[in-house]
């Protein structure tokens, strides 16, 4: 079959040569896409061992939801932490959001911010299995990592009890993918699963608002082939995990004794770590600086970190949307500037692509996009080259601008072609795009000052940090000084030869 292939190839060259070099490219290019299209199946089919050898996890923790928060949010860095302090005031009219973040109340009512389920009373029973084992329940929640609880060793299939108590974090919206409770048996190597079941967010949250007790789940075998007649269930207990307020100090958490049930809370670092000492991993006491005196070292360091990056997200998303927006419409430009070129030739449209790379290199007609914005920017539109054309290939502006509302007899409005290696992309330029384009090109130059004045307010921020952070370390070492020399001085044992 594959000498016949190539005989026929070899005599449609000799026959006909140009028309046997485009079957061959379209043959090679058709194959090239049909391998990728194969890889990029096998890749999705595969999904979590490729993401597994790419990243060492087998799940990206990123989705769309999330991904409009962190936009919203300015990448985490404006995350309304203020608004606890308004709802912890003793003038605070509403009980239920007494001492929350509001921002994120209003983020979980959009579905774009999770909310904590507390799942408790795991029992699981009729489990399709033939004898008893080592069971353990997994729960999976869109891009979070799984929940897993403790192994209950040699237990039988017919009923398997989980004392453990799961806190799963779901979102209010129909984007969010199903949370998947599995049930799994663990062997010598490796484990195998044994029921599954998956439950749509929404209606955890519709049990756990409006259920008065626990609710009993048909769970389905994962193997087809067993055949029993009681099916699968899960009995869970659905309540709203109420996490302790951070409150609006860097450090408020509180502490419960398991022994006594006792809670106490803490404000303080160093009250904290006085009561807490650090052990280390061999029970021996372990050093530990003193928080009095180095917190606020640590504390600086967080806080640049914090300021750079809010500055860094501030010139990304500024810079970054100006500089899109304005490579696309000058992109589209010069598309309708070569309109206007072979216009002025008299090329009829539509035009060949062996015309349009003649009048393309006559005219020097492939300029850099980069290169035009810094001459319109920087150089305030003048040009780094001033080579002698013909007159038919200088356009103004306004000429481009009526081709753009007035297209020429034949020719329609272009698109950007974009290479991906195998295919291209082609994207559609708007007519809008030319007045919008000279918009972008009167304020180019305030880009570019915007530029510099976030790079220059970058180092200054950066330098002052600096600045504070060593004079902070040079306070701490000369108080860590005065302080041994003062211990030396109320030890006169110490001094005696």
């Amino acid at each position: 079959m594959a000498l016949c292939w190539l005989w026929t190839l070899c005599l449609v060259q000799s026959v006909v040569p140009a028309l046997a070099m485009d079957i061959v490219g379209e043959v090679n290019r058709f194959l090239a896409l049909l391998l990728l299209g194969i890889a990029f199946y096998l890749a999705f089919l595969y999904r979590d061992r490729v993401v597994t050898l790419m990243t060492g996890d087998d799940r990206v923790h990123c989705d769309l939801n999330s991904s409009i928060w962190q936009v919203l949010t300015c990448c985490r860095f404006c995350e309304g932490e203020w608004t606890r302090a308004l709802t912890s005031s003793c003038c605070w009219p509403f009980r239920s959001s007494k001492g929350k973040n509001l921002l994120h109340l209003l983020g979980q009512r959009l579905g774009l911010t999770q909310i904590p389920i507390e799942v408790t009373n795991i029992i699981v029973g009729d489990l399709p299995a033939v004898r008893s084992g080592d069971f353990y329940l997994t729960v999976e929640t869109s891009s979070n990592p799984p929940q897993i609880t403790a192994v209950v060793d040699n237990c039988d299939p017919k009923v398997v009890n989980f004392p453990d108590s799961l806190i799963i974090k779901v979102r209010r919206s129909t984007l969010d993918s199903n949370v998947r409770f599995v049930v799994k048996k663990m062997h010598t190597v490796g484990s195998v699963e044994i029921c599954e079941c998956y439950i749509s967010p929404k209606m955890l949250l519709y049990w756990m608002e409006h259920e008065q007790g626990p609710v009993r789940i048909r769970m389905e075998p994962c193997r087809r082939d067993y055949n029993f007649t009681l099916p699968a269930w899960i009995l869970i207990d659905l309540q709203e995990h109420l996490a302790p307020s951070r409150g609006v100090s860097q450090f408020d958490l509180t502490v419960r004794d398991a022994k006594t049930g006792d809670s106490v809370d803490y404000d303080d670092a160093n009250k904290f770590k006085k009561s807490y000492e650090l052990l280390h991993v061999t029970g021996f006491r372990s050093q530990e600086p003193d928080e009095t005196m180095v917190g606020s070292i640590d504390t600086a360091y967080r806080r640049k970190a914090m300021c750079l990056g809010q500055l860094f997200m501030l010139l990304l998303l500024g810079s970054g949307t100006f500089m899109v927006s304005r490579l696309y419409c000058m992109a589209c430009f010069q598309k309708y500037s070569e309109i206007t070129v072979l216009n002025n030739f008299g090329v009829l449209f539509p035009v060949f692509d062996h015309d349009k790379t003649f009048y393309r290199e006559r005219c020097n007609l492939n300029s850099n996009l980069f290169v035009g914005m810094f001459e319109d920017d920087v150089l305030f539109g003048q040009a780094l080259s001033n080579e002698k054309v013909d007159p038919n290939c200088t356009v103004t502006r306004e000429q481009v601008m009526h081709t753009c509302d007035d297209l020429p007899i034949g020719a329609r409005h272009p698109n950007l072609r974009i290479g991906l290696g195998f295919f291209d992309v082609y994207i559609p330029c708007l007519q809008q795009t030319c007045p919008i384009d000279e918009v972008l090109r009167h304020w180019g130059s305030w880009h570019v000052m915007f530029v510099v004045i976030m790079f220059l307010l970058i180092l200054c921020t950066w330098g002052a940090c600096n600045w504070h952070i060593l004079n902070l370390q040079d306070h701490v070492l000369t108080e860590s000084r005065g302080m041994a020399y003062t211990h030396v001085q109320q030890s006169p044992g110490l001094l005696s030869p």
